[in-house]
């Protein structure tokens, strides 16, 4: 489910906010069904700035993942106090959203395209109105990719 880099100049983002572009290629292990497996997503994250540009792709994050940042992030546009973070199960990609004063925001990309190298974009000047679309983009992914089984008690 590889896409290549140069298709993906045709095809909007399933998610994008600021320099941030993501686009969900599909489940990384659509034969599988099971809570663990079956929630990873294919993914390319891009983060690009007028000097530069990293890219990730692979297994990146969860479908339950993207739905615990969704929750965080309503729960963010809500109080406007607190910050939502997407963590994934693997390094390649974190991002942050603080909320700062008076509605501001701050985000931090962090990408790590290959091991031991790690590129960080921090404080991102955004403002609250960036939520509300970032949200629904996370909402159309999670409807197309609902979380899969339930996970086993110990």
């Amino acid at each position: 489910m590889d896409a290549d880099v140069n298709e993906l100049a045709h095809v909007p983002p399933s998610v994008a906010i600021a320099g941030l572009c993501i686009w969900v290629h599909g489940r990384a292990f659509e034969e599988r069904d099971d809570y663990w497996n079956g929630n990873y997503l294919h993914v390319t994250a891009r983060y690009q700035t007028a000097s530069s540009t990293v890219r990730v792709r692979g297994p990146i994050f969860t479908s339950l993942e993207l739905k615990r940042w969704r929750d965080d992030l309503v729960g963010l546009h809500e109080r406007l106090t607190g910050f939502a973070r997407i963590e994934c199960s693997d390094p390649e990609l974190q991002i942050r959203i603080d909320a700062k004063r008076h509605g501001h925001l701050e985000m931090e990309v962090i990408m790590a395209p290959a091991w031991r190298e790690e590129h960080r974009f921090s404080y991102i000047e955004l403002d609250q109105t960036y939520l509300p679309p970032l949200i629904r983009e996370i909402d159309a992914v999670l409807s197309e990719y609902p979380i899969r089984g339930t996970p086993k008690r110990v």
